[in-house]
């Protein structure tokens, strides 16, 4: 019994006391501006116990994935991240942080995002205008985190679709708005004062093509900025006031 106890205790003392694997070095492959706070976060998680043992205290025993899974919690801009060990006392960080594909503003929540292609809100940010990335006001009873997605894939689908699309027609969009009341309804603000308004349960590219011949054939561009808004909610048919 005696041999036993002391065995163990030996086999603790290598594995946790005697340094032979544990982490003293950290380093942090990863795109973007943020890899000082990055590093921070990976010392505090390391410097945390269990049984007054620290998680540096061992390479072997160390969970790469949980490391991963908690840093992506503390950090939403991360596109992705990868925990390698380099035995016996690296810890290789690598990873790339999200690419704003537009800005989503909650407006009830008063609060905007930056979300990237998939939908995630990885960033909080100011409210914006413009035609140069896609642009949302969400009037809806809703409210959005960091790590969540912005918005169902139809209504980002449809939206980067529309906005791709108008521009074919000679007409360009300054943002999207999405009514208070709405279930499938969205907006597209042009930057002559009027409105498009798209439904996602129709085919956004066949209105769009019957909008440009519309554009072409009934409406005079001088008289475009009398118009207030052009209805495409309903498929095969234009409405315009």
């Amino acid at each position: 019994m005696l041999i036993v106890l002391v065995v163990v205790g030996a086999g603790i003392y290598v594995l946790f006391f005697a340094r032979l694997l544990d982490v003293r070095e950290v380093r942090i492959e990863v795109r973007g501006d943020h890899g000082e706070e990055l590093g921070q976060a990976i010392n505090d998680w390391l410097d945390d116990d269990f049984l007054k043992i620290k998680k540096r205290n061992n390479t072997l025993i160390l969970s790469s994935d949980t490391l991963a899974t908690d840093l992506m919690a503390l950090f939403p801009r991360m596109d992705f991240l990868n925990v390698e060990k380099e035995l016996p006392h690296i810890l290789l960080i690598s990873g790339q942080e999200r690419s704003s594909a537009g800005i989503w503003c909650v407006v009830k929540q008063d609060r905007c995002f930056h979300f990237d292609k998939n939908g995630v809100a990885f960033a909080d940010t100011g409210q914006s205008s413009g035609f140069l990335i896609l642009n949302v006001n969400d009037s809806r009873e809703r409210s959005v985190k960091l790590g969540e997605s912005v918005a169902e894939k139809i209504w980002l689908d449809n939206m980067i679709k529309s906005r791709n699309l108008i521009v074919t027609t000679g007409v360009v969009v300054s943002g999207f708005v999405v009514p208070q009341d709405s279930l499938e309804e969205f907006h597209a603000q042009t930057t002559e004062g009027w409105k498009i308004m798209f439904s996602t349960s129709t085919d956004i590219e066949k209105q769009i093509n019957a909008l440009g011949i519309f554009l072409r054939e009934k409406i005079n561009k001088n008289d475009r900025s009398e118009l207030e808004y052009i209805d495409l909610r309903v498929q095969d048919r234009i409405y315009y006031k």
